[in-house]
C-alpha cells in the first residue's frame, strides 16, 4: 500500500512538473504576442512615478549665475573708475579673468544644477524617452560626481549618443 501512495505521489508530482514546464511555455508565447493596452498603461503610470522632479532654489541659481556676474561686474566697474581711461582693455580683461576662473572653478556644479534643472522642467514624454536605466540626466550628474567635468563629460556625450532604439537595458557606470 505504501508503494502505491508513493508511486500515486510521484506520480502527481510528475504530473504537475510537467504541467508546470507547459503552463511556463505558454506563458512563454503569451510574451510574443501584443500586451494588453492596460498593462502598457498600468506600466507607464509606473515609470511615471519613479520620475523624480527635483526641485531648484532660486538661490542656487543666484549663486551659479547671477552672483559671478554680479562679482565681475563689480570688479570691472572698479578697475574701469580707478584706472585711467586708456586702461579700459586691462580692466576688461581682468573681469573677465576672474569670471572664467569662478565658472572653472565651479563647472560641476554648475553642471549638476543645469542637468537638475532639465530634470524639474523637462517634460515627462522628453524625460521617459530614455531607453536605459539609469536614465541619461540620472547618468549625467553620476558621471559628473564620480569623475569631475574633464573625464565625466565626455562619458555623458557618448551616453546621450547611444540613447535610442534598439539601444537600451542597465547601464551603470564603470
Amino acid at each position: 500500500m505504501q508503494t502505491e501512495e508513493n508511486t500515486t505521489e510521484l506520480n502527481d508530482k510528475s504530473v504537475s512538473a510537467e504541467k508546470a514546464e507547459t503552463d511556463s511555455f505558454v506563458v512563454q508565447e503569451q510574451k510574443d504576442v501584443l500586451p494588453n493596452p492596460l498593462e502598457l498603461l498600468r506600466k507607464e503610470r509606473e515609470r511615471r512615478k519613479n520620475l523624480v522632479r527635483p526641485k531648484i532654489g532660486v538661490w542656487r541659481a543666484f549663486a551659479n549665475i547671477f552672483f559671478p556676474l554680479a562679482v565681475a561686474s563689480g570688479i570691472f566697474c572698479a578697475l574701469f573708475f580707478t584706472l585711467p581711461k586708456h586702461k579700459l582693455a586691462l580692466s576688461l580683461g581682468i573681469s573677465l579673468s576672474v569670471l572664467l576662473l569662478y565658472v572653472v572653478l565651479r563647472m560641476r556644479a554648475i553642471l549638476i544644477w543645469c542637468v537638475k534643472a532639465y530634470q524639474a522642467i523637462a517634460p515627462d514624454e522628453v524625460r521617459l524617452r530614455c531607453v536605459f536605466t539609469p536614465s541619461c540626466s540620472e547618468y549625467a550628474i553620476e558621471a559628473l560626481q564620480k569623475y569631475g567635468v574633464v573625464r565625466g563629460v565626455p562619458k555623458i556625450i557618448k551616453r546621450l549618443r547611444r540613447c535610442h532604439p534598439p539601444n537600451g537595458g542597465k547601464d551603470e557606470l564603470e
